[in-house]
């Protein structure tokens, strides 16, 4: 199954591969068409032949995908088995998901606390009122990612030799002369569920236990309730981007409403 999954992978990232290469093609012969003033002849046909062909592309990387998905919940499933083998086990490993859960839940607002408190620290310079700073020439950014790391001495059926078994992005932040705007989820943990179909190990996720397990964005397909159960720490990486212009003529740095 190892040689299965590391295969999918390998016809994804070639897929990813062809998907891009789709575009540029596409984008390239739409553009000689419009500066073709009398016409290019096999042009129609060629952009109806790639057209076909995008139809087909996207199937083909949606059923190697939902085949990767299959794939990771059986190898997970032979994980957790290996685990549970008497039903003081199974207790055991229902408890350690549900304080791996709450904790995760915890985690999510010190990652929006963290998040925030750096957007709010831009919002005057992105009003060009923080002294020292340029004017900014577009909104800030701010990112809160999460890394998801192995115990020291444990191997996991989803470690392939790195130290990363997951990513996970725990907050979007704009920052504008407006304020902030962000994409974060307000949990009332007591009354909302984010488990979306039954699962045989957990009866209740919160949203970032419910995100890494189902959604991860595609980042870790190997990513399974075993892969959280061994996980010992998990890294916050704390992002800002700021976009600043300078005037190379003038000498000095030009805001966006600067001629």
């Amino acid at each position: 199954m190892e040689t299965q999954m590391a295969t999918l992978e390998l016809a994804l990232t070639q897929m990813r591969l062809i998907d891009n290469a789709w575009w540029r093609v596409n984008d390239a012969l739409c553009l000689l068409r419009g500066l073709e003033a009398d016409g290019v002849p096999f042009m129609e046909m060629a952009l109806a032949d790639l057209k076909a062909l995008e139809k087909s592309v996207w199937i083909l990387k949606d059923a190697i995908k939902r085949q990767m998905e299959s794939c990771r919940e059986r190898m997970d499933a032979q994980a957790v088995d290996a685990m549970t083998q008497s039903p003081e086990d199974e207790a055991s490993l229902r408890a350690r998901l549900v304080q791996a859960d709450l904790n995760l839940h915890v985690l999510y607002k010190h990652s929006l606390q963290l998040g925030r408190q750096t957007a709010q620290s831009l919002v005057n310079e992105a009003m060009g009122r923080e002294s020292g700073f340029p004017p900014l020439a577009d909104n800030a950014v701010v990112r809160v990612e999460l890394e998801y790391l192995p115990d020291q001495n444990e191997l996991t059926h989803t470690d392939q030799g790195g130290t990363v078994l997951a990513h996970q992005e725990a907050l979007f932040c704009w920052v504008s002369d407006k304020g902030i705007s962000d994409n974060a989820i307000e949990e009332d943990l007591e009354n909302e569920n984010w488990m979306d179909f039954s699962h045989p190990w957990m009866s209740w996720q919160s949203w970032l236990t419910h995100d890494v397990l189902e959604h991860n964005y595609g980042r870790n397909p190997r990513f399974g309730v075993a892969a959280l159960l061994k996980t010992g720490t998990v890294r916050v990486q704390l992002r800002t981007v700021r976009l600043y212009e300078y005037d190379l003529h003038a000498g000095q740095f030009v805001s966006p409403s600067s001629p």
